[in-house]
């Protein structure tokens, strides 16, 4: 049934060595049962020592760390799998001959000695297998996933010979994941589709915004564009809100390669907003699809409430104050304390740190802070869920701050004396994080050449719901110690710096004259105050740009007030464009989601809005934006990526074949079956000795010898 060839078991030591304590294991337990109190029957004699001189066996051969390999024999049906990309970007500024020369290239393939063997597929956003030597591709996919063929194939790897993808190598959906393909196995030949040679263009690459802004305040949009072939000419590049042209600027551009420019946006009211960058094309250019791109900025109410409150008076509390209490955004209020319930200019304690909408602790607790101030405090952030920043200095009370542990992104399990010196080390992953964004361009390791700062020699470890943003640098060594944190539990949020002394890396000014210190404290602002996770009921699609005739998909998720999973509520979608209105239902589909699928809309932008009810109550509703129709991500780039193809045939074995050389992927396809074995071997590894199961049978007999000597007396 399961073909197995060949059964071999392996130990890490000697076997006489295994024997002899397996031996010596069994004359011990005939010896133990030889005599038993009170004397057990023959029968019942012979299964505990059996049970007993088995778990033996098994307890001695985990020391010898026991391999079981099985060889399997696997009839091979030696399929060569053909993916063919039915994506825009076959016919996206190109010729249509390109599309005549698939169907061109099928037949001859199925022409061919290995006809029997081959199945074809196409691909774009997904896989569909093709039936009939007839087939001819539509090239209508609104993406291209080279990652998903891979993930596809590993499932029928042990069938395939070999897998052809006939493409133009552009890839707008997922990565190029090379390392996927060389864990098949098996040769990948490529066929190129497409023209290489760079035409004139103006391409819009990259825009760099704040995804949360507040209303009225200033900010930069940074535009880059690529220019490739136009010299002295001036381009216009215009900036739209929700559709409306609020600003243009003229251009002039005199070399090829990367340009820049910036757009300054103040947004005059709260909300979701359209930003379309968009430049005017020119006459000679080859392609218009790449001149724009959109996006989408939440706008937040401008005024918010945020109390500093302070263990004691420092430059750190200094630096903090002036950045906060300069935004005229911000109500701001303080509570300094200069000895026990002794407070600088401040008589209404309770009433600054309740109404509050933004906590900023810094220096907090220490020896010197009362009870009535912690207590107010973790009632604050604990009972109303409200946000804060805390920056833990050496000077902070290690104690103290064990009382309001809880609620804190780290937890302190060991104090020692003294200070360390250490720069933030940002942490890869965390690189795009809104928190530590800035304008300069090479942000990442501006925030790692700040000077160090103080941090208190104490052993902390990093909550499983918190992040870590940035390590802690000792002496240019990158220790685990979590400088930066930021933690999202349910309805709260909060952010961490372990470490005094940050006022320093207010004194450094990039070139450009942004102030890093500035923008991480209102960075850290922002995103606290921007707590979407605390909605009950969240409506999205899931994606904010759509492509002509493609689905929309529409996600809900359903919390009751203590933020458990609702499976039974009833949610309705309204979407709304310009002259158009209608309802969608979505349906239950386990652990609080819910979706919906409208199959087309006419370009356009919409909104939507979402409300969940449970019998006939309202938990909660929500609302968004998306676009239909505007950019089609298979027009970008047109430009065929026949180096991607020949790398990715290179490290598999295969070989890259243009779209004119079928007899030659042919040749090389015949070459593969012809030197085909009838069958292929696969090995198995079971490393026994970690596994659970063996474990758990240990268990199980131990607990079946036991039963029998409780039931005979013998304990």
């Amino acid at each position: 049934m399961f073909n197995i060839e060949k059964i071999t078991l392996d130990i890490s030591y000697n076997w006489y060595l295994l024997f002899a304590l397996v031996i010596i294991g069994i004359t011990w337990t005939l010896f133990y049962y030889k005599f038993t109190i009170p004397q057990l029957s023959k029968t019942k004699k012979v299964v505990v020592i059996t049970l007993r001189i088995l778990v033996l066996i098994l307890l001695v051969s985990m020391i010898f760390e026991p391999n079981l390999m099985l060889t399997s024999k696997i009839d091979k049906k030696s399929k060569h799998l053909v993916f063919i990309d039915n994506s825009g970007s076959i016919l996206a500024g190109k010729k249509n001959s390109y599309a005549e020369a698939v169907p061109e290239l099928i037949k001859q393939l199925s022409g061919s000695s290995i006809n029997s063997n081959l199945e074809l597929y196409t691909f774009g956003a997904k896989i569909q297998p093709v039936e009939g030597e007839n087939f001819s591709p539509r090239f209508d996919e609104h993406s291209t996933n080279f990652s998903s063929i891979f993930e596809y194939s590993k499932e029928i790897r042990d069938n395939a010979l070999s897998l052809t993808i006939i493409s133009d190598g552009i890839i707008t959906e997922g990565s190029q994941a090379i390392n996927s393909a060389e864990k098949l196995g098996i040769p990948i030949f490529t066929v190129g589709l497409g023209d290489t040679s760079i035409k004139k263009d103006i391409v819009l690459t990259s825009v760099l915004h704040n995804e949360l802004i507040y209303e009225n305040t200033p900010t930069q949009i940074s535009v880059s564009f690529e220019n490739r072939g136009f010299i002295n000419k001036n381009v216009d590049i215009q900036l739209f809100e929700d559709n409306i042209l609020i600003d243009q600027k003229k251009y002039l551009i005199n070399y090829n390669g990367i340009h820049n420019l910036l757009f300054d946006y103040s947004p005059n009211k709260s909300g979701e907003k359209k930003i379309r960058l968009n430049i005017l094309p020119l006459k000679e250019e080859s392609n218009m699809s790449n001149n724009s791109k959109s996006f989408f900025i939440k706008v937040l109410n401008n005024k918010i409430k945020v109390t500093l409150v302070a263990g004691s008076p420092s430059n750190d509390v200094s630096f903090i104050k002036n950045t906060l209490g300069n935004d005229s955004n911000i109500v701001f209020s303080s509570v300094i304390q200069l000895r026990t319930n002794k407070y600088l200019n401040n008589t209404q304690l309770q009433k600054s740190i309740n109404e509050t909408d933004i906590l900023f602790l810094v220096n907090f607790p220490t020896l010197e802070t009362s009870s009535e101030l912690i207590n107010l405090v973790l009632q604050k952030i604990s009972t109303k869920s409200t946000p804060y920043f805390i920056l833990i200095s050496p000077i902070v009370d290690p104690n103290k701050l064990k009382q309001i542990q809880s609620e804190l992104p780290l937890s302190v399990n060991k104090v020692s004396s003294g200070i360390i010196e250490g720069q933030p080390s940002i942490i890869n992953d965390e690189s795009r994080n809104p928190i530590l964004q800035n304008n300069l361009q090479n942000f990442i390791q501006s925030w790692n050449n700040l000077p160090p700062i103080s941090l208190p020699n104490w052993e902390i470890s990093v909550k499983p719901e918190a992040k870590k943003l940035s390590k802690a640098k000792v002496n240019n060594i990158e220790m685990n110690i979590p400088l930066i944190t930021t933690r999202t539990f349910g309805k709260k949020r909060s952010v961490s710096v372990l470490g005094g002394d940050i006022w320093k890396w207010k004194l450094i000014r990039a070139p450009s004259g942004v102030n890093l210190f500035d923008s991480f404290v209102m960075n850290s602002l922002k995103w606290l105050n921007a707590n979407e996770e605390a909605k009950q009921v969240r409506i999205k699609t899931t994606k904010k740009f759509y492509a002509s005739g493609e689905k929309i998909e529409i996600i809900g998720e359903v919390f009751d007030e203590s933020f458990n999973f609702i499976n039974d509520a009833t949610v309705q979608v309204e979407v709304k464009s310009k002259n158009n209105k209608f309802d969608v239902g979505l349906s239950p589909v386990g652990n609080g989601l819910y979706e919906g699928i409208i199959e087309s809309l006419l370009p356009g932008d919409y909104s939507l809005s979402g409300t969940a009810f449970v019998e006939s109550k309202k938990i909660g509703s929500d609302n968004g934006r998306f676009s239909v129709g505007e950019i089609d991500v298979e027009s970008i780039n047109t430009i065929a990526d026949f180096k991607y193809l020949s790398l990715l045939s290179e490290f598999t074995k295969g070989h890259f074949f243009a779209i004119e050389d079928v007899k030659g992927l042919i040749r090389n396809l015949e070459v593969i079956s012809e030197n085909n074995n009838e069958y292929k071997y696969r090995i198995s590894e079971y490393r026994l000795w970690a596994d659970y199961r063996t474990l758990l049978i240990i268990i199980f007999l131990l607990g079946i010898e036991w039963f029998i000597r409780k039931r005979e007396g013998m304990l």
